[in-house]
C-alpha cells in the first residue's frame, strides 16, 4: 500500500476546496454592514414664515387675535426606516414659534387685561400622503405658552394636535395650511389656523 506524499495531500485538499466553490456553497466573505440612517436629516430641512388666526376658548374671555411666526421641519429617517421598517421617511420632527397678543373682555376689573403671547411648539408629524404636487401630515406636539403677565392667565405646557396640508408651487416652495388645537388645563384651549410657505433647503 502506497502512503500519500505531502504533495498528494495538498492536491487532495485543493481539489476539495475547488469542488466546494463550484458547488455553490455559501461563502464566508463578510457581508457589508446595513446602512445606518441619520436620526434627523438636516439636508432636507424645510423652513418658512406663517400667519395665524388664534381663537381662544371661553375661559379666556377674549376675542380672536392674529399672530405671526416661523415653522421648521426635517425628516427622521432613523425612526422611519431603521426602527419601524418603513420604505419612506414618513415621520418628521418639527418646531414652531408663534407671537401674538390677547386682550381679555370681562366684567371683572383686571390689573393687566392685555399682553403679548409667545408659543413654542416641538413635536413629531406623520406623513399620510406625499407626491410631486401635494402632501398631508398629522401632528402631535407639546407647546409652551407664555401669556405676558396677563391677569389670571398662567404660563404652561399644552398638548397640541394638528393637520398640515400643502401644495407645491415649485421644486423648493410649498403653500401650506395648518389648523391646530392646543389643550391646556381643564377647558382651556386655543385653536390656531396658520397659512404660510415652506422652503426646501
Amino acid at each position: 500500500m502506497r502512503v500519500p506524499t505531502p504533495g498528494h495531500r495538498m492536491r487532495f485538499v485543493l481539489a476539495i476546496i475547488a469542488a466546494m466553490a463550484m458547488s455553490g456553497l455559501p461563502s464566508f466573505a463578510q457581508e457589508a454592514p446595513p446602512e445606518n440612517h441619520p436620526f434627523i436629516d438636516f439636508d432636507r430641512l424645510e423652513l418658512g414664515p406663517r400667519l395665524s388666526a388664534l381663537v381662544f376658548g371661553s375661559d379666556f374671555e377674549a376675542d380672536p387675535s392674529f399672530g405671526a411666526g416661523i415653522f421648521t421641519r426635517a425628516p427622521m429617517p432613523w425612526l422611519s426606516q431603521d426602527v419601524l421598517g418603513l420604505e419612506t421617511d414618513r415621520f418628521g420632527l418639527f418646531a414652531e414659534l408663534t407671537i401674538s397678543n390677547i386682550e381679555r373682555d370681562t366684567d371683572l376689573l383686571l390689573e393687566d387685561p392685555k399682553g403679548s403671547l409667545f408659543f413654542f411648539t416641538l413635536g413629531t408629524d406623520y406623513t399620510l400622503h406625499r407626491d410631486d404636487d401635494v402632501f398631508v401630515a398629522t401632528q402631535l406636539a407639546l407647546q409652551y405658552g407664555r401669556f405676558g403677565g396677563v391677569t389670571d392667565l398662567d404660563d404652561g405646557i399644552a398638548l397640541l394636535g394638528g393637520v398640515m396640508g400643502g401644495v407645491r408651487l415649485s421644486d423648493a416652495l410649498s403653500l401650506v395650511v395648518n389648523p391646530q388645537l392646543a389643550l391646556g388645563n381643564g377647558d382651556d384651549f386655543i385653536v390656531f389656523g396658520a397659512v404660510g410657505v415652506l422652503i426646501d433647503f
